[in-house]
């Protein structure tokens, strides 16, 4: 059961972030993806973060 319910967060999650990526364009997101883990490097993070 956790094998399917984790798949199932990875892939909703990924949907998620295709939504946002469209919603933003594709340029914009790959930005603020690249800098949030620039900025995080090496640390923990909470959700409120991204």
């Amino acid at each position: 059961m956790d094998q399917i319910s984790n798949g199932l967060s990875y892939s909703k999650a990924a949907s998620v972030l295709r939504m946002l990526s469209e919603c933003i364009g594709k340029k914009q997101f790959l930005e603020g993806i690249t800098l949030y883990l620039k900025k995080h490097l090496y640390e923990n993070t909470v959700t409120c973060d991204l």
